[in-house]
């Protein structure tokens, strides 16, 4: 009997998720580590082109997504050009010379001074991101959820092959694995799938596992 087999690429999947790994914790946490970063980014439409592949989506929702990913872009490109994005990214560069120069006594006190700053515009860029994704209907919200749950599940495993059976059941997972995710995060509090790696574990291991019994001779 012929069974089709497919091999999933976790860069392929990485990008149709149309998900930043960075954004894999905690806000507060996102903001710190952010501090690290130079540039500031203010987003655009490819970084949520996944959004126009999903099911369901209307020719209205389309007008409406590309007009507030528009917005939002235009919110952050101003902040990033106002007074506390040029200090911030002026801060930023500092750090980053220190950090070269090997400079260890001026990281902390720079990290510091960047914080409050990086914690404003993470605000700011979370708050458009919430506007983008409640234009989605609820079944469309899990479904972006559930890609971002399956590239977070692939990261560490490289290529895998399997059946197109095993891929529709994998895609089940992920699907009933954002349901539980969004029922104790809702998006109002976890725009990023922040706190999404309790079932980002499970989904992992359950195609570990999956994978293990297809392997048996």
């Amino acid at each position: 009997m012929f069974t089709m087999r497919v091999e999933l690429s976790i860069i392929v999947l990485m990008s149709c998720a149309g998900i930043c790994f960075a954004q894999t914790k905690p806000a507060t946490t996102r903001a710190a580590e952010d501090v690290d970063e130079v540039k500031l980014h203010v987003g655009n439409e490819t970084e949520y082109k996944s959004l126009f592949e999903l099911p369901g989506i209307t020719p209205e929702q389309t007008t409406a997504l590309k007009e507030k990913i528009a917005e939002r872009q235009r919110v952050l490109a101003g902040w990033v050009e106002s007074d506390k994005g040029r200090e911030l990214i002026r801060i930023r560069t500092e750090l980053a010379a220190a950090r070269r120069e090997k400079k260890t006594k001026l990281i902390s006190p720079l990290r510091k001074q960047a914080l409050p700053l990086s914690e404003e515009y993470f605000k700011v860029r979370t708050a458009g991101r919430m506007e983008i994704l409640n234009l989605l209907t609820p079944e469309q919200q899990q479904r972006y959820a559930a890609r971002a749950i399956q590239a977070r599940a692939l990261r560490d495993l490289g290529k895998i092959k399997i059946t197109e059976a095993q891929r529709q059941q994998f895609d089940t997972m992920c699907f009933d694995a954002a349901a539980e995710h969004l029922k104790a995060n809702p998006l109002e509090t976890d725009p990023y799938f922040n706190k999404s790696e309790p079932v980002v574990g499970k989904v992992r291991a359950e195609l570990r596992a999956m994978l293990k019994e297809t392997a048996k001779p």
